[in-house]
């Protein structure tokens, strides 16, 4: 099971007193961490975890809590896996509980509260269906800019988590922080392919995502994420930014100081359109087009960003590579022309491969 701080979208931590609320034992316990999350405002001056309160043979899978609230999930003691329920219990600062059956078959990432999304989340984890689910799902909630985290009245809204968690890995690809991009994304992947079964027919899931890609809110999310670069629309840029066009797909896109590639504009529309037709997620299907995700084999793939990149196989193999200091061109010609034993995971080929990488581009006939 797993525990999450006070104020976990409070990014910016303090000292805090935390209690458990142990009803196995009678007791409270009690203990403190210094400099990590929010220090929370529930009754008495600390927060309380209800890790313990629970009923006799329902088993505890999930508990957090903020700064006016405490939320714990259970797996009830007569769970049936063929019609399965999770119950929620939800504590106000001043000690009231409301409790919920979550129908799991029911919850609907694109429009479910937090609650519902806490449960599910808690379901896929304990159950190995999603390993990492809770901590993808506990991220996506998470605004840097909200110092005070969410209130207990948040938890109760409606949220499109699946455009949550597109945020999220839209901030940690332009960040270029691969293992958070990778960790949303198999999330997100996941819960698409999760809808994609529970529908009656392909053609109806096809119709499905083919109305949220010509939505006006998908498209003020792609717009939102894609339009700015440093306070400046892109379209502005197309015209001293350098062109590639994907030889595949005839989509074209740009990079932006030598280490940042975008599409906009028809592009961009281009891409919706061929991702609502295949399925591929967006922002996957971007990295391909543009480089950033390279299937070296069948087994292996490199994914690139500006700080770095990382090399993993199917069978659990990774090795991260420090490329921070090689501009877009120089990576992309390196990885388009990868020769010598192609021995992807041992650091002394990639080594090999970016010495010589720089002069070799430098008098290539390109």
């Amino acid at each position: 099971m797993s525990i999450y701080g006070v104020g976990i979208s409070g990014y910016s931590g303090v000292g805090y007193g935390y209690e458990y609320k142990n009803r196995a034992v009678g007791r409270a316990e009690s203990g403190g961490y210094a400099g990590t999350v929010q220090k929370s405002e529930m009754a008495g001056g600390a927060f309380v975890l209800h890790y313990f309160d629970n009923e006799a043979g329902d088993r505890t899978v999930g508990a957090s809590c903020g700064r006016d609230y405490s939320i714990s999930a259970y797996i009830p003691r007569d769970f049936d896996p063929e019609n399965p329920f999770y119950k929620v219990k939800v504590w106000d600062k001043d000690g009231n509980v409301t409790e919920r059956m979550v129908d799991l078959s029911k919850v609907d990432p694109e429009n479910s509260d937090f609650i519902d999304m806490f449960a599910y989340s808690s379901y896929l984890e304990s159950s190995g269906k999603c390993p990492g689910a809770q901590d993808a799902f506990m991220g996506s909630h998470g605004d840097p800019y909200d110092m005070d985290g969410m209130s207990y009245d948040d938890l109760f809204d409606k949220t499109n988590w699946m455009g949550r968690l597109k945020d999220m890995m839209q901030m940690q690809y332009r960040s270029g922080n691969l293992e958070g991009y990778l960790k949303y994304k198999n999330f997100r992947d996941f819960l698409e392919e999760d809808q994609m079964n529970r529908t009656d027919s392909a053609s109806k899931q096809y119709e499905k995502m083919a109305a949220e890609s010509a939505s006006s809110r998908e498209k003020a999310e792609d717009e939102k994420m894609t339009t700015y670069y440093n306070g400046v629309p892109l379209e502005e840029r197309t015209g001293t930014d350098k062109k590639y066009t994907d030889s595949k797909t005839g989509i074209s896109y740009y990079v932006a100081d030598g280490k940042y590639p975008y599409i906009t504009g028809e592009d961009a529309e281009k891409l919706r359109k061929l991702c609502a037709e295949t399925g591929e997620p967006f922002l996957k299907k971007m990295a391909e087009i543009t480089g950033n995700i390279r299937h070296l084999d069948e087994n292996t793939t490199a994914y690139i960003g500006d700080n770095g990149t990382v090399i993993k196989s199917k069978d659990g193999r990774e090795l991260s590579l420090d490329t921070s200091l090689l501009s877009y061109d120089v990576l992309y010609y390196m990885f388009e022309n990868l020769g010598g034993t192609k021995d992807y995971f041992n650091e002394s080929y990639w080594s090999g491969c970016m010495r010589d990488i720089v002069s070799t581009y430098l008098t290539a006939d390109l």
